[in-house]
């Protein structure tokens, strides 16, 4: 799946002695989207919205740097049709994990820029056949620290 979304973020994180934990919600619309023929049978999938909770920890470098991995659980609606055989839209949870580098611009500001991986549970039943969804995202964000 291809495609590019947005969405917003809350959390709350601490520092103590240079390592950091942390924890978010996140909500968005993610407009990836694939498709793909299979013996006469043309398969849509849309991913939608999503939100999710997850936790981070890392370490913090020059007082400026945060280097962190997540995991957290996530709830994506998938739009899906298959030709004349099924239509509709369903969530799917996930498990999502992945890394990042979050850097301190001028007072309360951020900018981080991570790598996710989610392996979705449930796979997509398509009559004569089984699809199993994951995702990998690239995620650029701004954070505003009170």
């Amino acid at each position: 799946m291809d495609g590019f979304g947005g969405g917003a973020f809350i959390g709350f994180g601490w520092v103590n002695n240079q390592l950091y934990g942390g924890f978010e919600a996140e909500v968005g619309y993610d407009g990836a989207d694939w498709s793909e023929s299979f013996d006469g049978t043309t398969i849509d999938l849309e991913a939608r919205l999503a939100f999710g909770l997850s936790g981070r920890v890392g370490g913090v470098i020059a007082d400026k740097y945060l280097i962190y991995g997540r995991v957290g659980w996530v709830r994506t609606n998938f739009k899906l049709s298959a030709s004349d055989l099924v239509s509709g839209d369903e969530y799917f949870d996930g498990i999502r994990f992945g890394g990042g580098v979050e850097t301190i611009l001028w007072d309360n500001f951020s900018v981080r820029a991570e790598y996710t991986y989610t392996i979705y549970e449930d796979a997509l039943d398509i009559p004569g056949m089984d699809l199993d969804v994951d995702q990998h995202l690239v995620r650029i964000g701004v954070a505003y620290y009170f």
